[in-house]
């Protein structure tokens, strides 16, 4: 169970990072400060989330 849980906040962080890609371009796109900032915020989520998954498989 922990393993599917692992694997699951895994592919959930890789969304997370992608979504942070997006909003940036989205929501960024008068800044060149907040377009890093808003992508650093959800890749260091992203990250956060991914390796919680690690630590479970």
């Amino acid at each position: 169970m922990a393993t599917v849980l692992g694997v699951i906040l895994i592919v959930l962080g890789l969304g997370i990072g992608t979504t942070g890609r997006l909003a940036a371009r989205t929501y960024g796109r008068d800044s060149t400060a907040r377009r890093i900032g808003i992508w650093l915020l959800f890749f260091a989520v992203g990250v956060s989330v991914a390796s919680a998954g690690f630590a479970l498989t």
